[in-house]
């Protein structure tokens, strides 16, 4: 093992590999001096790599081990991140980067330079308002967090999406409004409000919501349909009609 007195200098240079085909992953290196000799070190050794979020104390943030490394005239290099292309971490504020050598820390921490917050960019280039707020993936425009609640007029949604005023939806002439109840059964999932040529229709949508089904309309004049999207009367029924509490049913069955 070696002794700490023997590390007289750790130097790094930290790059980017970061594409859209490619984790995302540091390449750390550094050079590791022999304090009795003042040279490079020749050595395959062993390297713990850690990010905290402070110069001294703080939490562990992340953390990585490379059994064997190999030091070539004091000179190593290593690929950090290639076990969990740092999940964990949103490179969105400063971190240290804590190095061990079998089992000797290097001081003080380094702080972590500018480069490395270009893996932010995998996630920022999309983001809209910053790290929390909407990301953009394509065709899907979604919060960053799914636990996110969404404010319309006021400040403290206390639902996912909580609107202060009114709402309009449009498709065409027509406005519609989807509501999924994901206990109910397959198919019977989405039903849907409708607005249509001065009709208000209520019904279900297959899960898919590629056709709608209309149980209930509701037409300019305050007419009422069940089973028929084209009421005559107040009260028009296509169908049977029972009656619960006299336990008669109309027509007869």
């Amino acid at each position: 093992m070696l002794s700490p007195k023997r590390i007289v200098f750790l130097g790094s240079v930290l790059l980017i590999l970061l594409t859209a085909s490619v984790p995302r992953v540091i390449t750390y290196q550094g050079k590791l001096l022999d304090s009795a000799t003042n040279t490079g070190v020749n050595d395959t050794l062993s390297m713990t790599f850690q990010f905290y979020d402070a110069s001294t104390g703080g939490s562990l943030l992340w953390e990585e081990n490379i059994p064997e490394v190999v030091i070539y005239r004091g000179l190593f290099s290593v690929i950090l991140g290639e076990s969990d292309n740092f999940d964990t971490l949103s490179f969105g504020r400063q971190y240290w980067i804590q190095v061990i050598v079998e089992g000797d820390l290097i001081s003080p921490r380094e702080k972590l330079r500018s480069v490395p917050y270009a893996l932010r960019a995998s996630v920022a280039e999309n983001v809209i308002g910053g790290a929390n707020g909407w990301i953009d993936d394509g065709g899907i425009v979604r919060l960053v967090n799914a636990t996110d609640k969404v404010g319309m007029g006021l400040g403290s949604p206390r639902t996912e999406l909580e609107v202060y005023g009114r709402i309009l939806a449009g498709e065409s002439e027509n406005g519609i409004l989807l509501i999924e109840d994901k206990n109910a059964p397959s198919g019977e999932r989405v039903k849907f409000i409708q607005s249509d040529n001065g009709r208000l229709h209520i019904g279900k949508s297959d899960d898919g919501l590629a056709s709608l089904s209309t149980q209930a309309t509701i037409d300019n004049f305050g007419n009422l349909g069940l089973g028929t999207e084209d009421p005559q009367a107040r009260l028009d029924v296509n169908g049977q009609m029972y009656s619960r509490i006299y336990n008669i049913p109309w027509p007869s069955r």
